[in-house]
């Protein structure tokens, strides 16, 4: 299994992990929980087939973005699908996005970038507002850097983005 995106959510460490990259035939996804600060695994949950790339939460539910598909998965507190909402906007050239978070009822969603140095880079954070029923698109906001595109995750208001072409973490803040 190889490691998706990374969230800290109620005091734990989530992490999706997938198979794709085994060269398995049938792709499927897990969500591991680990303890912190010690970072003992806690559990590791089948959430079904895809390449699940990032898990955040929000009203009581957790959504998970996928690199293979348009949607994000909306899951209940024990892991069950309930349904997939549709993300029309997804512009990225390399698949679904890589990493998401909320703010109120903005939600962020990372468009995944390049592997390597040469390639097109990430379009950038696209912006959704859900209404409690479906989501809007607002806008795509500029990358932090050419390879930011490899995850995202936020601290304490900060955003944390991984450029993986660069080999580097960015901090920074995003601009109303």
């Amino acid at each position: 299994m190889s490691f998706g995106d990374a969230n800290v959510i109620d005091g734990k460490f989530y992490v999706t992990a997938y198979n794709v990259n085994s060269g398995a035939k049938d792709w499927v996804s897990r969500v591991l929980i680990y303890s912190l600060p010690d970072l003992e695994l806690m559990d590791e949950i089948d959430i079904g087939e895809g390449i699940a790339e990032s898990v955040t939460k929000s009203r009581g539910l957790f959504w998970v973005t996928y690199h293979d598909r348009m949607a994000v998965g909306v899951f209940n507190e024990r892991f069950n699908l309930l349904r997939y909402e549709d993300l029309a906007n997804l512009s990225a050239e390399y698949g679904g996005y890589q990493g998401a978070y909320w703010e109120g009822d903005r939600f962020f969603a990372q468009t995944h970038g390049p592997n390597e140095l040469g390639l097109s880079p990430s379009k950038g954070m696209d912006e959704y507002r859900f209404d409690g029923e479906r989501f809007r698109y607002v806008c795509t906001r500029a990358p932090m850097s050419y390879g930011a595109g490899q995850g995202v995750a936020v601290y304490r208001g900060v955003v944390l983005q991984n450029d993986r072409p660069a080999n580097e973490v960015l901090v920074g803040r995003w601009r109303e």
